[in-house]
């Protein structure tokens, strides 16, 4: 077993006292990772066995106790801090991205880059193996860096709703809306690792007024890496958000309203 537990550096000390007095080295490794952080490796067995406990005295057993309380303050704390400062970049990367728009071409360089710099800064904060996050239902694009029709640009001026809608596991929608006219373009998605998607496109489909107007095969696949998933709350609409910031290559910030 394995498990990484965050801490103050008198939590640290904490732990080194409490493995002197169980007298576990051989059965528990230690590496400090740095000044506040500790990987623990295995269970002492003096806690698998109950009748170490009644050779303990009541002064070590309270002073573990004290110890294991000190651990788990510490670690309540430090999730709360993170959740905290994840909200507030994301705070600030989303209101960035109305302030600019969608469209990230019509942006300038230095535009483009101060997103991108804001997007990478969520990377630590995202939920585990953010390839592999189930998710469904229908999800609006915030921002885009692509200069291609995914961006929902026509010319200069016209820009249409861009949606991204997963049919199921693998299977999903990118489309483009334009007031009645919709464009389609149905792919799948097979995650390649915890990071990365592979991604085949089959075929685009156009429409008006909902009913088909073309269908034409699609070619072509990609690699997408997940750079971000996770929860936000607006306070604007009192509700949650997912959020999910991809390379595709071109970066995409995306938007669900659960």
């Amino acid at each position: 077993m394995m498990m990484t537990i965050n801490m103050r550096p008198t939590s640290t000390m904490s732990l080194l006292c409490l493995l002197l007095m169980l007298n576990v080295d051989p059965r528990i490794h230690v590496s400090a990772f740095s000044s506040s952080s500790l990987l623990l490796q295995k269970v002492p067995s003096s806690f698998k066995n109950k009748k170490n406990y009644s050779k303990m005295s009541a002064k070590k057993l309270f002073a573990i106790s004290s110890i294991f309380t000190d651990f788990s303050w510490n670690l309540s704390n430090s999730n709360k801090r993170n959740e905290e400062e994840a909200q507030k970049l994301l705070q600030a990367l989303l209101d960035r991205c109305n302030q600019l728009g969608q469209v990230g071409s019509k942006c300038t360089e230095e535009e483009r880059t101060e997103i991108t710099i804001m997007a990478r800064k969520l990377i630590p904060y995202s939920l585990p193996s953010p390839a592999t996050y189930p998710v469904t239902g229908i999800h609006r694009l915030v921002h885009t860096h692509s200069k291609g029709g995914s961006s929902g640009a026509i010319g200069p001026f016209l820009v249409g709703q861009v949606t991204q809608e997963f049919l199921n596991k693998e299977q999903f929608i990118n489309a483009v809306h334009w007031g009645p006219l919709k464009i389609s373009l149905f792919a799948r998605r097979k995650t390649i690792d915890k990071n990365r998607v592979q991604v085949y496109f089959d075929e685009t489909v156009i429409q008006f007024l909902g009913k088909d107007l073309k269908r034409v095969p699609a070619k072509g696949s990609g690699v997408w890496k997940c750079l971000f998933v996770g929860e936000f709350y607006d306070d604007r609409i009192k509700k949650n958000k997912l959020i999910r910031i991809i390379e595709a290559p071109s970066l995409f910030v995306l938007e669900q309203i659960l």
